[in-house]
């Protein structure tokens, strides 16, 4: 199945340029529930891939959801998003993924950023996506948003709009502010977000929508010149149909630069 995967993945989204491998990353994230709503591991492997005006990440994952309640599911999945500068002003970020039928990943997902540099220092963007989920959901949405770079500071802000099948419309605020370390390639990076579109979190064959707020810091702490390491300590609050719960989580990875 990883291997199906994985192919039928970079047949799609790969350029024809020759590419070289630039980045090896290996992960882990584990979320723990509260009120009994169980939890969720996702083990995965990455490669990152530079070609000309471009670049490309593939990665594979294998995950288990255990709802807290007897039921639990295993899910692989695999995903490839392709980065292109068509010039000075214009850049677009393109993927799609592809895991099989069970709530642990979504099912089939293809989306697309475009992304205009007006002034030195601000990018502007403009996103779309689609997306199948387990026992035929399907969620459109758009997003627009911006970033503004100041030195080592990154601030990012994006509104997304959902429409779900059977559901309706949802939407989503994300904020995150990254900085950068004074020297070498570490940096810190703070995500606060909140709305109605709780599927995007964890979604179930039960929760199609509900509130929700998280937010995750992030560090990526260089070890020596080719071998960081990624911590990511979230929160999630979900205030559903069927039920208030929240969520701690905990990722741990570790990345291999040529």
């Amino acid at each position: 199945m990883k291997k199906t995967l994985l192919l039928a993945i970079l047949s799609a989204v790969t350029p024809v340029h020759s590419m070289s491998l630039d980045e090896l990353a290996l992960g882990y994230d584990y979320t723990d529930y509260s009120g009994g709503y169980g939890k969720r591991n996702v083990s995965q492997v990455g490669i990152k891939s530079l070609f000309n005006q471009g670049a490309m990440v593939a990665s594979l994952a294998q995950g288990y959801r255990d709802y807290g309640h007897g039921d639990s599911f295993h899910g692989s999945h695999g995903k490839a998003t392709v980065w292109y500068d068509w010039n000075s002003v214009l850049s677009t970020r393109t993927g799609l993924s592809m895991g099989d039928n069970s709530p642990v990943f979504v099912r089939r997902e293809i989306f697309s950023d475009f992304n205009l540099k007006p002034v030195k220092g601000a990018v502007l963007t403009l996103g779309g996506r689609h997306a199948q989920y387990y026992a035929g959901a399907e969620v459109n949405g758009w997003s627009v948003g911006g970033s503004l770079y100041h030195g080592p500071l990154i601030l990012n802000y994006r509104y997304t709009g959902y429409n779900t099948s059977g559901v309706g419309s949802s939407y989503s605020h994300l904020v995150s502010a990254r900085l950068k370390d004074r020297s070498g390639r570490g940096y810190t990076q703070l995500y606060v977000g909140t709305g109605t579109g709780a599927y995007t979190y964890d979604w179930s064959p039960v929760v199609k929508n509900g509130k929700l707020h998280s937010i995750s810091l992030k560090r990526s702490q260089p070890l020596t010149d080719k071998i960081s390491l990624d911590l990511v300590l979230a929160k999630q609050w979900f205030d559903t149909p069927v039920g208030s719960y929240n969520g701690i989580n905990g990722q741990l990875g570790v990345v291999w630069a040529w």
